[in-house]
């Protein structure tokens, strides 16, 4: 479990350094609304978040069509609740870095706890 969450935080610091500096590319230098920034942001980092969680933190050889469905249905809910957060904290006064912050905090304690749970669930039975 230690393993796989160290691996987790490492990947995940890549998946956000991804995530943030596209959001901050696309809202600083080209001007994007910051929500259209921070669903591209998100699609990014989740591409790479997919394959470098299945090849190095869960290690998985299952069925890759059954693990990405369920992988998708995962981040795009998470997707939904994010941008929910950013839209309220903005919208009530908050910087949308700051805003952003926060919605990825809650995105990344989901995230893992149902790619264990649910979308890697046959890779983590067989850890001893």
């Amino acid at each position: 479990m230690f393993k796989q969450l160290f691996s987790f935080g490492i990947i995940g610091v890549m998946n956000t350094a991804i995530d943030f500096c596209v959001y901050w590319v696309l809202t600083r230098v080209f001007g994007f609304y910051f929500i259209i920034a921070n669903m591209t942001a998100i699609l990014c980092a989740m591409s790479f978040s997919y394959f470098a969680n299945k090849t190095f933190t869960f290690k998985t050889t299952g069925n890759h069509h059954k693990e990405i469905l369920k992988f998708v249905t995962v981040q795009g809910s998470g997707f939904v609740v994010a941008n929910v957060i950013l839209y309220t904290l903005v919208y009530l006064g908050i910087f949308d870095i700051y805003a952003k912050v926060i919605a990825s905090i809650v995105f990344t304690a989901y995230n893992f706890t149902m790619q264990k749970i649910w979308v890697f669930k046959d890779a983590n039975s067989q850890i001893r």
